[in-house]
């Protein structure tokens, strides 16, 4: 995604209540103050940005997203991401793949973008058969018009090469084409994924 689109009126409401100027907000989302700025004039961050503001004034991430134009069927869009999370958990790569369009792209943290079904594919098994992925929490899923955010809990991702653990909260963030995925952003309060094998 080039970005997503964030309600700049929250932003500035937000900031105001927790008695914070565009630097100190700056400083407590990890971005400087241009960005707060462009935030509060409604204008697109980058998915790490998002999270982050999101997380300092202190708002779910479906909050923070402009409201997108009608969708026909946000039903459509929820049963999509359901089918995706459960697709997820039970690492079945070709229920998963299914749910994205022909073309749909996966951007994740310090990873090169994946578009098409081809490289879904590659990228979902390498993911499964280098980790074992467990929801730790109740997610929430909300739909904005063609926007889903899943906020997942807490997701435990075990390295089966060392047995190492990781614990972290995920939020993506879905655009829609009709009952496919046509973009995808996902990050993750830590990323010490990196690190583990």
């Amino acid at each position: 995604m080039r970005g997503i689109a964030v309600d700049g009126k929250v932003v500035k409401r937000r900031r105001r209540e927790l008695g914070l100027t565009q630097e100190q907000l700056a400083i407590r989302a990890d971005c400087d103050a241009r960005t707060i700025r462009n935030a509060e004039r409604g204008r697109n961050v980058d998915a790490a940005t998002f999270k982050s503001l999101a997380s300092a004034i202190e708002v779910a991430a479906s909050d923070l997203a402009q409201t997108a134009p009608a969708y026909p069927s946000s039903k459509l869009a929820l049963e999509c991401i359901r089918r995706w999370q459960t697709a997820f958990f039970d690492a079945n790569v070709d229920a998963l793949v299914a749910t994205y369009r022909e073309d749909g792209l996966l951007q994740l943290p310090s990873v090169a973008p994946v578009r098409g079904r081809v490289d879904l594919t590659d990228a979902y098994r390498q993911a499964f058969e280098s980790f074992e992925f467990e929801s730790r929490g109740d997610p929430t899923v909300t739909a904005k018009g063609n926007r889903v955010f899943l906020e997942s809990g807490q997701v435990r991702m075990t390295s089966r090469g060392n047995r190492e653990v990781v614990e972290a909260a995920a939020v993506h963030v879905f655009l829609l084409d009709r009952s496919q995925i046509a973009e995808h952003a996902a990050f993750y309060d830590t990323l010490p994924l990196a690190g583990i094998r």
